[in-house]
Parts: structure tokens; C-alpha cells; sequence
């Protein structure tokens, strides 16, 4: 395993259900990005708030890092943009 990758894994009855992956570059360089590299919720599971509150729990995870200057997404699927687009609305407001 890199030292620079994370993974956040989310259960529910003993099943994984969701994950994502982060691509922390400023472990790298100082002040620099986080890349969250892949998002993924099972069909199964999907439609129910998982990936809003995963990507929640990046973001406040990350948040809290002080060598964190800035949260990135790379090469998004549109359902994903929308879910984020989403969050970061609720964030703001």
C-alpha cells in the first residue's frame, strides 16, 4: 500500500456497500491538493444518501487538515457531479 492513497469504506450488515479513494498530494508537496480518485456505491444501495454522506466524510475529513489547500474530483461521471453539485450547495447554504 502507498502511503499516499486513503481508502474509506462504508459497511451495513456486515457488508461493504461503498467506498472511495483519496489521492493525498501534499504529503507530496506542501499545500497542495486532495484528489478523491474514486467514488463507488453498489447498485443495490444506490439512491438512499451513501455517496452524499461519503463524500460528506472526505470533506470533513479533510477539512480538518491543515496541509489541505483544496478537495478535487477526478474526471467525475455526471451522476457523481450532480450528487456533489448537490452537497456543496447544502454546504454553502
Amino acid at each position: 500500500m502507498d502511503d499516499i492513497w486513503n481508502y474509506f469504506l462504508v459497511y451495513m450488515d456486515k457488508k461493504l456497500v461503498a467506498y472511495a479513494t483519496t489521492f493525498e498530494e501534499y504529503l507530496k508537496v506542501s499545500k497542495a491538493a486532495v484528489t478523491i480518485s474514486q467514488v463507488l456505491v453498489l447498485p443495490p444501495y444506490q439512491q438512499y444518501g451513501i455517496g452524499s454522506t461519503l463524500l460528506q466524510t472526505l470533506y470533513s475529513y479533510y477539512l480538518k487538515d491543515k496541509k489541505c489547500s483544496l478537495i478535487v474530483v477526478e474526471d467525475p461521471a455526471p451522476d457523481f457531479q450532480r450528487m456533489k453539485d448537490c452537497v456543496d450547495l447544502n454546504m454553502i447554504l
